[in-house]
């Protein structure tokens, strides 16, 4: 009885090992019924671990075993012809490539450019590219590899296990008479991640229609999908850390209806991307009312969305945007950003740009303490008729292009900036009429030559609507950036143009001349001085001897300037010309002053350094000193205001 016992021991072991037989192609072209395979008399069995690493494997009937490997420059070719071509583990017989882990370790890999083509192209109901049930693995690290032809369901069926497209992987579906990759079943799949390329194509109903945890690194591209492009379920946990594409749609382009928390961090493009255009049937991002909190910290790209609709529809209580959000959709009916019973933050440092106007539904809220870069002829905020509690406050800083804010209207509330460019510009006579002025000192704001703001050179009053130049570097330019948020952690520049530059003066604008200059006839090298010999004479006249009409003749009426002051003793009157350096002929100034000893030209009221105060314009000048007796001299000079 013992002995017995061991042998049926024995003899299960032996079949146990014999289904866990790894089978390799040997290589070539051929279908999976040919003799062609090393480690199996003939085709694999059930349960045996299958490899191709070369070669070119057809499937056409149904074949049960436990693993598929596709590698190096291996092929497998599933061509169903009404019945299931493998089943990795068990199943029904509906789908052309199976995978399902209930039975052990069933998994499908196509790794290092090996090739998976599925092709069901027979009128048979029930015919998928690749299914995947709870505890089932796929997955590809292959170049270019999973190429779906068409089917007549959903060509990638995922209820349960893990499906990885992983590194260089491309998937690509032509054609599929249901959605390109679903997720439904009462329980939601394990983990949906792609990290390469899927590519879906043509579908009749959804693009995506995902359920579970979805993590997308690489590249999801839907270039046309009946209904909505890409659907979030409710039991939906996803996160985008790669590129989504959608154009061409019957429905929404993308309807959030899950956990959208982890949320966009990289790129979603809806209608277009790079300029090739793909019209979306009904909204572009749909936040519905059960998804939970859902945030961009990315960059979300809306057009080319249906008229009468909306770039992004936010009916979810709490909407947050910490990235970027463009639309730029042209249309005379549409709607940027609508909130409806729900409410969406704008955070501090985000953007939103758009062409279309906002519409603030009754009892819902948006919030901007960032950015919005708003450019359309349309009003730009509506509130619902039917609420009075849909309000829009602007703690931050909103650049309006055309004008189109009303910031009477009772539903807006504004503490920060609203600035009105022109093409990026602003050009008037007045410091800056068109910013408007909030309510509360919500932003500071400073003005600088550069749009880094390291040098400032005004104050802006938003109240009073005016600039102050509290440096002189301000003078002479006319162009400026408006500094908001300054001590912020991500301040925003604002260009703006003056028509003319800051006109100097005297409180601004002084510049002190400090002049030196010898007459030859009378200078002493040994000593570095000049004699004062007219003065020891009493022959300085009083009154400054140049005919200056209609400039200002002077007077000396202080004469203790013509006592003897040593080096600092009066020689002579001189005359100082300014003309600008384009038009040398041009006088426009003339000012007598007085010569001292050792060359200084000092003022004829106070003995002190030239003062000129008046000078109105910011160009070169030629500053020409004259003698009644002597050769005149000039030099160049450029103000430094």
């Amino acid at each position: 009885m013992m002995k017995k016992l061991i042998l049926l021991s024995f003899l299960t072991t032996l079949i146990l090992n014999a289904q866990a037989a790894t089978v390799t192609w040997a290589g070539g072209n051929g279908f999976w019924g040919d003799a062609n395979w090393t480690g199996a008399v003939g085709a694999p069995l059930i349960g045996d671990d299958v490899v191709i690493s070369s070669g070119e494997v057809t499937v056409r009937d149904s074949r049960l075993i436990r693993t598929v490997t596709v590698n190096g420059t291996g092929k497998l070719i599933i061509n169903s012809d009404g019945n299931l071509s493998i089943i990795i583990g068990t199943g029904s017989v509906v789908d052309a490539l199976e995978v399902n882990g209930s039975s052990g370790a069933a998994m499908v890999t196509v790794e290092q450019g090996g090739k998976l083509f599925t092709s069901n192209d027979f009128d048979v109901d029930n015919v998928r590219g690749i299914y995947v049930l709870l505890g089932g693995t796929f997955i590809n690290h292959g170049e270019v590899d999973v190429l779906i032809n068409d089917t007549n369901v959903a060509a990638i069926y995922h209820a349960g296990g893990t499906f990885q497209n992983m590194a260089t992987g491309l998937i690509e579906v032509s054609k599929a008479d249901d959605s390109g990759v679903e997720g439904t079943g009462i329980i939601a799949f394990d983990l949906f991640q792609n990290a390469g390329t899927i590519i879906i194509k043509d579908t009749d109903n959804h693009g995506f229609d995902l359920r579970g945890t979805t993590v997308n690194n690489g590249s999801i591209e839907i270039e046309s999908a009946e209904q909505i492009g890409f659907d979030l379920d409710g039991s939906s946990d996803f996160t985008n850390n790669g590129t989504i594409e959608v154009e061409n749609t019957g429905g929404s382009a993308f309807v959030v209806d899950g956990d959208f928390t982890n949320g966009n961090n990289g790129e979603i493009y809806v209608g277009s991307r790079n300029g090739t255009k793909g019209n979306i049937g009904n909204v572009g991002m749909n936040i519905l009312p059960s998804a939970t909190t859902a945030i961009n910290r990315g960059l979300i790209q809306i057009d080319h969305f249906k008229e009468i609709s909306e770039g992004l529809y936010v009916q979810n209580p709490n909407f947050i945007n910490s990235g970027n959000i463009d639309i730029t959709h042209v249309s005379a009916t549409s709607y940027g950003i609508e909130t409806a019973n729900g409410g969406m933050t704008n955070e501090d440092c985000a953007n939103i740009r758009s062409t279309l106007p906002f519409f603030i539904g009754s009892s819902s809220t948006f919030t901007n303490e960032g950015n919005i870069f708003m450019d359309t002829d349309r009003p730009s905020t509506i509130v619902s008729t039917a609420g009075v509690n849909g309000l829009l406050t602007n703690n931050g800083q909103i650049e309006d292009f055309q004008a189109s804010f009303d910031l009477s209207a009772a539903f807006f509330i504004n503490n920060g900036f609203v600035l009105q460019p022109i093409s990026g510009s602003y050009e008037f006579n007045e410091a800056i009429p068109n910013i408007l002025q909030g309510a509360g000192p919500g932003v500071g704001a400073s003005v600088a030559l550069d749009d880094a703001g390291a040098t400032v050179v005004g104050t802006y009053d938003k109240t009073n609507n005016e600039f102050t130049a509290t440096s002189t570097d301000a003078i002479c330019e006319t162009t400026f950036y408006l500094i908001l948020n300054v001590g912020s952690s991500c301040p925003v520049a604002m260009r703006f143009q003056l028509e003319e530059p800051i006109i100097p003066d005297a409180a601004n604008a002084s510049q002190v001349m400090e002049i030196k200059v010898f007459l030859q006839g009378n200078y002493d090298p040994v000593t570095g001085l000049m004699n004062d010999d007219l003065r020891v004479a009493g022959l300085i006249p009083l009154d400054d001897p140049y005919d200056l009409p209609p400039f200002q003749s002077q007077t000396i009426t202080n004469l203790a300037l013509l006592d003897d002051l040593g080096d600092d003793s009066i020689v002579d009157w001189v005359l100082l010309e300014i003309a600008p350096v384009s038009d040398p002929s041009n006088i426009i100034r003339k000012i007598p002053l007085l010569l001292q000893r050792d060359g200084d030209i000092v003022n004829w009221f106070d003995g002190g350094q030239v003062n000129i105060s008046l000078l109105q314009s910011c160009e070169s000048y030629y500053l020409r000193i004259r003698h009644r007796n002597h050769l005149g001299i000039a030099v160049e000079f450029t103000p430094n205001f």
